[in-house]
């Protein structure tokens, strides 16, 4: 049988960290502006990019990325790992999945959140935005674990909660998974939509078997 892998976005499928991100981003912007809000929205349909490729695309000055890592590290403690987690990982790595982690966090933070809850050791790799030049919903974080685990892109799986985990893996011709409990409101009838769509973790793992196992490993 051949190896296959798994491989998570962080933020929104793994973690919930969008209160954290929403007062950081406040945080950050007051240094920058005194009145009015941060574009919420905006910065949350870049989910999965750099942060620095996200205040630029949206129009934010680049100095407020330090002060928002910042804020984020004196507080990891707002970060919650969602219910069953542990449990899946540990299922995966007892049947012989590798595991991947694809994050547009910097490494520094990814490194100590997954500290925080040890979940280190599950992961075979972990690629970050500043691990690459292009980080999603350009293919080369998800080419570079395929490299890295010498198993090809038709025998991994992308679990994403954002357009561009999906758009990753479509441009990397690696089958999807969409999770409902993240931040992208998902639809299968969209152009962007993942192969499959999931609501709880039960179903993301019998999800992840039936991609694995019983459906062909391609990409429509």
């Amino acid at each position: 049988m051949p190896a296959k892998a798994v491989v998570f976005d962080f933020d929104g499928v793994l973690i919930d960290s969008k209160q954290l991100q929403k007062d950081a981003l406040l945080k950050s912007y007051r240094q920058f502006y005194e009145a009015g809000d941060p574009p919420y929205v905006d910065f949350f349909s870049h989910s999965g990019d750099s942060l620095q490729n996200i205040f630029r695309k949206i129009g934010l000055p680049g100095g407020m990325v330090e002060p928002y890592k910042e804020f984020c590290k004196k507080n990891i403690g707002a970060v919650r790992l969602f219910e069953g987690v542990p449990p899946l990982l540990t299922f995966l790595k007892e049947n012989h999945f590798r595991c991947g982690l694809c994050t547009g966090k910097d490494r520094v933070r990814t490194i100590e959140i997954l500290r925080h809850f040890s979940l280190l050791d599950y992961f075979d790799i972990v690629v970050c935005s500043d691990d690459v030049q292009y980080p999603k919903p350009h293919a080369e974080s998800l080419l570079k674990i395929s490299h890295y685990l010498a198993i090809p892109g038709h025998n991994m799986i992308m679990v994403g909660d954002a357009k561009n985990d999906i758009l990753c893996a479509r441009n990397a011709s690696v089958p999807s998974i969409g999770v409902t409990w993240g931040e992208y409101p998902f639809s299968l009838d969209n152009d962007d939509a993942p192969d499959l769509l999931v609501s709880s973790m039960h179903e993301l793992r019998l999800g992840i078997l039936q991609m694995a196992f019983v459906m062909p490993m391609s990409v429509v």
